[in-house]
């Protein structure tokens, strides 16, 4: 599936699910995949707020997909009053391509506790959709790797809701930054996670198994 996310160029073609949903315009950062107990959300509603509270009206945060949290974080935006939140269903995979690609910046994150035992898959579509990611995380983790040998987002602390809101202003600011940390992304995928890549790590890591065995 991630090997057929192709990169959005621009002006240069439609993006038909942003248009479809009434976001031209506006600077998407968008979450997108499942919405569940291995991630933090209080620390993005807390951005939210901020970046509302200091009148980024263009900035719009939207969440694609389903689970058990989706719940308790629409609860929260409609008791903060935000406007700026929007929510969508899982969407096809012929248009993930679209739903990715609308995207300026996509949010990555992993609860405390979680490092080392859990890699949120949803980056690996992101990396493929050529934009930058800004993860928050509780500490050093598969993503936050990525993320620094790639050169392709920044990586915010659990809780440090100021460091989230002051990277969105900055790729807001910065289309040449939201630009090359998109191919640098996109970059790392194709040497490291292209299905081909990886098959040959797999295969790789079965044969010193196997010939450890012997």
């Amino acid at each position: 599936m991630v090997k057929k996310i192709s990169i959005l160029r621009g002006e240069n073609e439609k993006n038909l699910v942003k248009a479809e949903w009434g976001l031209e315009g506006k600077f998407i950062v968008s979450y997108s995949g499942n919405i569940g107990d291995l991630h933090e959300f209080d620390t993005i509603i807390s951005a939210v707020e901020e970046l509302e509270e200091q009148g980024w009206g263009k900035i719009c945060f939207v969440f694609i997909g389903e689970g058990i949290k989706k719940e308790y974080i629409e609860r929260k935006v409609k008791e903060k009053g935000l406007n700026n939140v929007l929510f969508f269903p899982f969407q096809p995979r012929e248009v993930l391509k679209y739903s990715l690609g609308m995207a300026d910046v996509s949010l990555v994150t992993l609860d405390e506790g979680f490092e080392g035992m859990v890699v949120p898959s949803k980056i690996y579509g992101i990396l493929a959709s050529g934009r930058p990611v800004i993860a928050v995380v509780g500490g050093e983790s598969e993503v936050t790797e990525i993320i620094s040998k790639g050169r392709c987002g920044e990586i915010v602390k659990i809780g440090d809701y100021n460091a989230l809101s002051d990277a969105v202003i900055n790729y807001y600011n910065n289309s040449e930054k939201c630009y090359q940390e998109g191919m640098n992304g996109r970059k790392y995928f194709e040497e490291n996670f292209d299905r081909k890549i990886a098959t040959e790590k797999y295969i790789k890591v079965i044969e010193e198994i196997l010939g450890s065995l012997s």
